[in-house]
C-alpha cells in the first residue's frame, strides 16, 4: 500500500510540475487525463515520458510525426493548435513498455520516435498482451479494427519511400 501511495504522489507531483509550474504540457497539447505506465518506472503524460524514483526525472518528449510538423505552418489559433495536437498524445502503451501509440502513429518508447502510421486517426485503442496486435476503435463506423502484426501491416511513415498515398480501409487487415 505504501508503494502505491508513493507512486500516486509522484504522478500527482509530475502532473503539477510539468503542467502548471512549467506550462510544458499545455504547449505540447491538451493533457490527456490518463497516466500510462511504460515498464516498471516510467509514466507517460500526453507525449512526455517521466521516470519515477527517489526523484521524478524528465526522460523526454515523443517526437511529432512528419504530418504534425505541417501544423506549425498553418493559420490555427493557439487554442486550435492545442486541440489539433491532442491527437498526437499517447493513448496506449504495450504491456512491456516498448511501444506506444498516439492517435495517428506507433512509437518506439526507447527512441521516442514514430515508427509506423495508424490506418486512421483514433483516440481509443489498446495493444494486445503480447504487443503484436493493436486494437483501434473506429468511431465513425462504430467498429473495432484489429491491426494484426502491426509491425508488418501498419502503414509506413509519411516520409518513408514505401509510404502509400492512401491508408488501408478499416477492416482490411
Amino acid at each position: 500500500m505504501a508503494a502505491a501511495q508513493q507512486c500516486r504522489q509522484q504522478i500527482e507531483e509530475a502532473s503539477r510540475r510539468y503542467d502548471m509550474e512549467l506550462g510544458v504540457l499545455s504547449r505540447e497539447g491538451l493533457l490527456y487525463p490518463v497516466a500510462h505506465f511504460a515498464g516498471r518506472n516510467k509514466v507517460i503524460f500526453a507525449r512526455r515520458v517521466l521516470e519515477l524514483g527517489n526523484k521524478v526525472t524528465n526522460v523526454g518528449v515523443f517526437e511529432l510525426p512528419p504530418s504534425a510538423k505541417l501544423m506549425a505552418s498553418s493559420r490555427l489559433s493557439p487554442y486550435e493548435m492545442r486541440i489539433a495536437r491532442m491527437i498526437h498524445n499517447i493513448f496506449a502503451v504495450s504491456s512491456d513498455g516498448r511501444w506506444a501509440a498516439s492517435g495517428t502513429h506507433i512509437y518506439d518508447v526507447s527512441t521516442l520516435k514514430p515508427i509506423r502510421r495508424l490506418p486512421f486517426a483514433c483516440g481509443q485503442m489498446a495493444f494486445s498482451r503480447d504487443g503484436q496486435m493493436l486494437y483501434l476503435y473506429n468511431v465513425e463506423q462504430e467498429s473495432l479494427y484489429t491491426l494484426l502484426d502491426w509491425q508488418k501491416n501498419a502503414p509506413p511513415l509519411e516520409d518513408s519511400p514505401d509510404a502509400s498515398p492512401e491508408p488501408p480501409k478499416p477492416g482490411s487487415k
